[in-house]
């Protein structure tokens, strides 16, 4: 009696091939890694986000004081096709155990898949990975090809942007608000609308 629930039969007319191409099929319950641009609105909320990206610079582990006491931190930058670098932070064990495939090829600007993030505001909006990520360096998924094909072509945009290191200029999420949504009074009485200012001493 065969103790497994399922078995695989190999007869002489089994066809067995060797897969050679890293594009295989997404199975059920693959990661939906999501765009760049959409992740403010995860922000502070309970929902975790799947991200695929490049690492493209690995900054200084450090201690942080959090309301839980001292935590430690490993920072990695991260960038899809999208061009908006985001900074990834490892906390306390995950940098050990998730951290540790990225820290080892952190110079070959590896492509990750990064599972179960949490959206912060910490120094900007930023991913963060605790004891519930899971992380992945050089996933087979079919989006990975894609971004080694974009990443090999943008050598020269990927390269100075971590010379420049602009990512380590972090803005407050407020900050992110395109000026575009709002009219000063000058080009509202230029623009001849009339508008009644209420509870103004």
């Amino acid at each position: 009696m065969v103790p497994n629930m399922h078995q695989w039969i190999i007869s002489r007319s089994t066809v067995i091939r060797r897969v050679i191409d890293d594009s295989l099929p997404r199975e059920l319950g693959a990661p939906e890694f999501k765009k760049f641009a959409d992740i403010p609105l995860y922000l502070n909320s309970n929902s975790l986000i799947d991200v695929l990206a490049n690492v493209v610079d690995k900054l200084e582990q450090k201690s942080v004081n959090t309301k839980y006491g001292l935590s430690t931190i490993q920072e990695f930058v991260v960038v899809n096709d999208e061009k908006k670098p985001m900074i990834l932070t490892l906390w306390n064990e995950v940098i050990s155990t998730e951290g540790a495939s990225i820290l080892a090829a952190a110079d070959k600007m590896p492509i990750i898949a990064a599972t179960r993030l949490h959206v912060t505001d910490y120094n900007g909006i930023s991913l963060s990975a605790r004891g519930s990520a899971n992380i992945i360096v050089n996933p087979s998924y079919s989006e990975t090809q894609s971004l080694r094909t974009w990443r090999a072509k943008n050598h020269v945009f990927l390269t100075e942007l971590v010379r420049e290191k602009k990512y380590l200029k972090r803005s407050s999420p407020r900050q992110n608000i395109q000026q575009d949504s709002f009219s000063s009074i000058a080009n509202v009485i230029t623009n001849n609308v009339v508008f009644e200012a209420v509870g103004i001493s």
